[in-house]
């Protein structure tokens, strides 16, 4: 008479639950890593171009509002001339 393998089974089995919840958590950390990287890229992106935007404006703020608040108007429409001609 054959014996079934119940002692086989129980370690396959076993064998699939614990390589599961290897994967379960190999893949979990993973995506925790992921989204912090994303996160913290993001948050250097945001940075770097609020700079830039704060520089642009301090620029502008300058080159055009400045004159127009001195009464300097000509000046201004020069400049604004002169960046909307087409180069040669």
């Amino acid at each position: 008479m054959l014996k079934f393998p119940y002692e086989k089974i129980l370690r396959f089995g076993l064998g699939i639950v614990a390589g599961a919840a290897v994967a379960h958590a190999a893949y979990h950390g993973y995506k925790n890593m992921e989204e912090e990287m994303i996160h913290e890229l993001t948050d250097r992106v945001r940075q770097h171009f609020s700079t830039k935007k704060l520089m642009l404006f301090g620029f502008l703020m300058s080159q055009l509002l400045v004159p127009f608040l001195k009464g300097e108007l000509s000046v201004m429409i020069n400049l604004l001339l002169l960046k909307s001609m087409p180069k040669l």
